[in-house]
């Protein structure tokens, strides 16, 4: 197995995260909220663990997306 995508909700981020686990990190964000407190997230864009890198980020129209990489 070459990766694997973890898209199982915060709390399944945040436990791989604590475990090491993770060596890429994306993040999509867009102008609004969704609901009245938007949607729980383990991290954002200005609390990415050390040790990663950003490799990329880009704009479509109003939505952003940017992705690190763990350092080795």
């Amino acid at each position: 197995m070459a990766s694997v995508l973890v898209e199982g909700g915060a709390k399944i981020a945040k436990a791989f995260l604590e475990e090491n686990l993770v060596d890429r990190i994306v993040l999509f964000q867009g102008p609004d909220a969704i609901g009245n407190d938007g949607i729980a997230s383990p991290i954002d864009a200005a609390h990415i663990p050390p040790g990663f890198r950003k490799l990329r980020e880009m704009r479509f129209g109003e939505d952003s997306y940017a992705e690190w990489a763990r350092d080795f």
